[in-house]
Formats: structure tokens, C-alpha cells, sequence
């Protein structure tokens, strides 16, 4: 049957949340929490009724993990986050056309090869590229190229400081 109300959305809300706080063990419960409430559909003007609205947990996700969605036409190609202090540029893929094992490399904006760059790529649903090895990478625009038997794809990641 069908069922509603508070005591069918707690249960829900609170598990999503522990969902959340899992992938990102090191946040508070209030930088948990903070995120949740910025992704909600009524953040920007909360109310009595709807309270904060409905979350939007992918957003959250995303929003904990500094994602920035690359958009060429409307819709994401793909989501990347640069961590300085773990000196990883990660990528979320939301195709299948590329593997661990195809070849990978990292350009600068002037087309320099980052020679100390180390590639993994986790083959899911939505793929995961994990580049490290740069700590001492300048601010600016790079480009992964990835390429296989049967295709080639560029990535753009922005590193800032």
C-alpha cells in the first residue's frame, strides 16, 4: 500500500544522510548537515510547511566533494574535483566507453605532457578517474586524454589553490 508522513520520511531522510556521512567520514555532522540543506529545492526560502524542501542527496554528494559538472551542452559529460592538499584531480565519468588499462595523460593549457602524474581509473556505473601526484601542480586548465582501441575523449579539470 501507500504510506506518508513523517514517520515514513525520518526513517528515509536520516538514512540517506548516514548514506552521505559514510563517503565522507572526516565532515562534522554540521558540514553533513549544511550540505544536505543547500541541496534542498526550498534552501533559499525555507517555510513552515515544506521546511528546507526536498534534498537532493546526489547534489549533497557532490557538493562534499568540491564536484564542479563539466557542461559542454546543458548537461553534465562528466563531474571533477581538484584536492590540493591530496594532490588528486578526480574525475566522475558518466559513460562506459573507457577502462582501466586504456592509456591516459595529463596535458597543461600550452600541451606539456604533467610527466609525475599516476592514473586509476574504478570502473563502475559511473566510472571514477583518480589522478595523483600533484601536490605542486600550478593553478590553470588541464586536459586528460584518454584513449582506446575504439575511441578517443578529452576531460577539462580546472586545479586552483
Amino acid at each position: 500500500g501507500l504510506s506518508s508522513g513523517t514517520s515514513l520520511a525520518s526513517p528515509m531522510l536520516v538514512g540517506a544522510i548516514t548514506a552521505l556521512w559514510s563517503a565522507y567520514p572526516d565532515k562534522t555532522a554540521a558540514e553533513i548537515l549544511d550540505a544536505v540543506f543547500r541541496s534542498a529545492d526550498q534552501s533559499e526560502k525555507p517555510d513552515n510547511d515544506r521546511g528546507y524542501g526536498l534534498p537532493d542527496m546526489t547534489g549533497a554528494w557532490l557538493d562534499m566533494g568540491n564536484f564542479q559538472a563539466y557542461s559542454p551542452n546543458g548537461r553534465p559529460a562528466y563531474f571533477f574535483a581538484f584536492n590540493r592538499d591530496g594532490g588528486t584531480l578526480t574525475f566522475l565519468i558518466l559513460s562506459d566507453d573507457f577502462r582501466p588499462g586504456d592509456a591516459m595523460e595529463l596535458f597543461d593549457a600550452s600541451g606539456r605532457r604533467v610527466e609525475n602524474a599516476i592514473f586509476r581509473m574504478a570502473r563502475h556505473e559511473i566510472s571514477t578517474l583518480t589522478i595523483s601526484g600533484l601536490e605542486d601542480l600550478e593553478p590553470g586548465a588541464y586536459q586528460v586524454l584518454l584513449r582506446n582501441g575504439e575511441k578517443a575523449g578529452r576531460m577539462i579539470g580546472l586545479v586552483w589553490r
